[in-house]
């Protein structure tokens, strides 16, 4: 009867012992799975973030953009003033030397003027009107061709001189393109140019400009979103992480002041 009791214990432990090892083997087999799992999700996740990043930066080529720049009614030194002037407008536009092409559906009127670069180059140049000293916005716009320049230089008569912006006209074309923001002198004069010399080949383009009062915003940006107890909606609907981005980008090179609930201002000393 002893034996009986010792084989019984043998054949327990060893069924233990066998249990044991196949358990100890599922654990060896499942943990690995689970962290392979686990970080092929993280992989994902970030491999994910970047392409979103990607995507939004080749979104982004020079300036603001926008189809239809609005003023601001309480914006600048003149509100609610804006002035569009084509290279057709009469009494406003003189390039000596320049050609002029139509049947760009792209381009703002029936047609626009351009030139090949060149080192004794006449500029191209568009008559604004100022109504009162201060600053204002300048929008640029041109249809955009393979052939064009991708270093097309525009400059703007400022209180403190000329000042010159950079522009790629191969990119978006039939856009307005914000040039920038300037303190103009109050007058009627030839304050924004095109250079008749750049850098790079390819032809430049002199269609159209626009002039806002006041340092505006990208425009469509500023009409669909808004920033209400420090959350950004974006046209009546939940923000994206695109939104966030986009309204950051427009306060790059702005010193922190307190400026909520109110849109925020560039510092100026």
């Amino acid at each position: 009867m002893k034996d009986t009791r010792v084989g019984v214990g043998k054949v327990a432990n060893a069924v233990s012992m066998l249990w044991r090892e196949r358990s100890v083997r599922r654990v060896l087999l499942v943990c690995p799975a689970i962290f392979l799992g686990a970080g092929l999700s993280s992989l994902a996740a970030i491999m994910s973030a970047r392409a979103e990043e990607n995507t939004e930066a080749q979104g982004v080529s020079q300036g603001s953009i926008a189809t239809h720049p609005y003023v601001d009614v309480s914006e600048g030194p003149s509100p609610g003033y804006s002035q569009a002037v084509d290279n057709a407008t009469e009494g406003r536009f003189k390039a000596f030397g320049w050609r002029v092409r139509s049947g760009d559906e792209q381009s703002y009127g029936v047609d626009y003027a351009f030139a090949q670069p060149s080192e004794n180059g006449a500029p191209a140049r568009f008559k604004v009107k100022i109504p009162a000293t201060g600053y204002y916005t300048i929008y640029a716009r041109w249809p955009a061709r393979a052939g064009n320049n991708a270093a097309t230089r525009f400059g703007v008569s400022t209180t403190s001189g000329v000042r010159w912006t950079e522009v790629n006209e191969q990119k978006d074309g039939g856009m307005w393109v914000r040039l920038g923001a300037y303190e103009m002198e109050a007058g009627d004069s030839y304050a924004v140019r095109v250079a008749g010399a750049a850098r790079t080949d390819g032809q430049m383009v002199a269609d159209a400009v626009m002039v806002l009062s006041g340092e505006q915003a990208n425009p469509e940006e500023a009409a669909g979103e808004e920033a209400t107890g420090g959350q950004i909606r974006a046209a009546g609907r939940r923000a994206t992480g695109r939104d966030v981005v986009r309204v950051a980008r427009r306060h790059i090179g702005t010193r922190y002041v307190a400026s909520p609930p109110h849109r925020c201002r560039a510092y100026r000393s």
